[in-house]
């Protein structure tokens, strides 16, 4: 069946065929991409699924990309893609287009692409990516603002200039205020951004993150109840990221911050009243980090919280 649609795509398809074909093509593709095989058959069709993103028919659109975002979790069909010049290009096109309907699956396939390696994220950054996922921040569709910002942590990971060009644009900025709302699955992947960057960033850009405040929603999901399993990332997040940094000037800083925002006292807090044991010993963790570091003058804590240090 693949190969007879590769034949019928080289030749060229009738516009009234298209939307079958995407169609056909799309129920062939299986979600776990497991049957090597049909996977190896279904890969030479990529180039045509691109072609027919450009169909003015919203549907056959629609389904080819149905297809090609199934498709962009295969290691195989990344050497594919590469070989389509205009992919890219055609993904930012469908985000920054009215057609909401078509944004689920763009998404996902940018988070997707993100994860192949440093090149592609470059090539993804300089399509305009942070600039279109930027825009979808900012229209507070559930499920949309959880995939954009996965895929905004599967960027900055591998290509460190999608994290100057969100600070410029003022992402950061919308993450703040995206998860102050209380949405578990899309505060989850934010905390993911947040962190990511952090790992990825130099020293300048760190002290930048610092000045945007990533800080303060870090410590204030840490202390919902409701969502143990993020509360402990984000202890665990910080334990590693102060691990990291060694005795660096970015963990002074990173350590004043913290102080700043209360952390003594957030950690404190879960240490002595959580019901998880995992939960108060990174707590304890932290809060003895702070005050090692204190004592041995590598930040100054503000005089008010030098008190609430454990001795």
């Amino acid at each position: 069946m693949c190969k007879t649609l590769k034949k019928l795509s080289d030749k060229g398809l009738r516009p009234v065929c298209e939307q079958d074909v995407a169609f056909l093509i799309r129920t062939l593709t299986p979600d776990k991409l497991t049957n090597s095989s049909l996977t190896d058959s279904l890969i030479p069709l990529v180039p045509l699924l691109c072609r027919l993103l450009h169909s003015p028919d919203t549907v056959t659109a629609g389904e080819a990309l149905g297809s090609l975002e199934k498709l962009s979790r295969c290691p195989k069909a990344f050497a594919t893609l590469r070989g389509c010049p205009g992919a890219i290009p055609d993904l930012m096109l469908i985000l920054r287009s009215s057609e909401v309907s078509l944004h689920r699956e763009a998404i996902i396939c940018v988070g997707n692409l993100a994860n192949i390696d440093d090149e592609m994220c470059k090539a993804l950054v300089n399509s305009g990516a942070v600039e279109v996922l930027h825009k979808v921040l900012l229209k507070f569709n559930t499920t949309n603002l959880k995939n954009a910002c996965w895929a905004l942590s599967n960027l900055v990971i591998s290509a460190p200039a999608a994290i100057g060009l969100m600070l410029e644009s003022g992402v950061y900025k919308q993450l703040v205020t995206v998860c102050s709302g209380d949405i578990p699955e899309v505060n989850k992947e934010v905390v993911w951004v947040i962190f990511n960057s952090f790992f990825s960033a130099n020293e300048e850009q760190f002290q930048k993150l610092l000045d945007r405040e990533l800080v303060e929603p870090l410590l204030r999901l840490a202390q919902r109840q409701d969502n143990v399993e993020l509360q402990f990332g984000i202890l665990c997040g910080l334990s590693d990221l102060l691990a990291k940094l060694g005795s660096s000037h970015s963990a002074a800083n990173l350590l004043r911050v913290l102080a700043k925002h209360s952390a003594p006292d957030v950690f404190e807090a879960l240490q002595y009243s959580s019901n998880n044991n995992e939960i108060r010993k990174e707590a304890g963790k932290l809060l003895g980090r702070l005050a090692a570091a204190n004592h041995e003058g590598e930040y100054s804590a503000p005089q008010e919280f030098v008190a609430d240090f454990p001795r």
